[in-house]
C-alpha cells in the first residue's frame, strides 16, 4: 500500500498505514497490515495480508478500511477503502453428471410429430 500527499513535503511522508480500528470483526480477524517506515524509498509502505485462505465461493469481495496518517505537525489522518476481489481456482473436481428435463408443451409442425 502506498500513499501520495500533494501538499508540502515536510507534511507528507513517511506515511503510516493501519487497519481502521472501527473495521468489522470480519476484517480484523481476516486481514493484517504490516507497516514499513522505510518502504517506498522512505515514504512508508504497507503490506496487506490475509490471515487465512480466502474462498470466492464464500466471499467474493472485501472492502477493507485503511487509515493513512502523514508526518505533519499536527499529523493529518484519512481513511480509504481498499477493495479486494477474490479470484477463483477450480477447487472442485469435475464429476460425471446427468440432468433430467421434463417437457410439458409440444408444438406441432405440419409433417412432424412432437419433439
Amino acid at each position: 500500500i502506498l500513499a501520495k500527499d500533494y501538499d508540502e513535503y515536510k507534511n507528507g511522508p513517511p506515511f503510516t498505514f493501519y487497519l481502521d480500528p472501527n473495521a468489522s470483526s470480519v476484517m480484523k480477524s481476516n486481514f493484517k497490515i504490516d507497516f514499513n517506515k522505510h518502504g517506498a524509498n522512505g515514504e512508508g509502505s504497507g503490506i496487506l495480508s490475509s490471515l487465512y485462505p480466502l474462498d470466492r465461493e464464500k466471499v467474493k469481495e472485501y472492502l477493507i478500511p485503511i487509515v493513512i496518517t502523514d508526518s505533519g505537525k499536527p499529523a493529518l489522518t484519512g481513511t480509504n477503502t481498499l477493495t479486494v476481489i477474490v479470484g477463483d481456482i477450480n477447487d472442485h473436481k469435475m464429476e460425471a453428471g446427468s440432468k433430467e428435463i421434463l417437457v410439458d408443451r409440444c408444438w406441432r409442425q405440419k409433417s412432424a410429430g412432437c419433439m
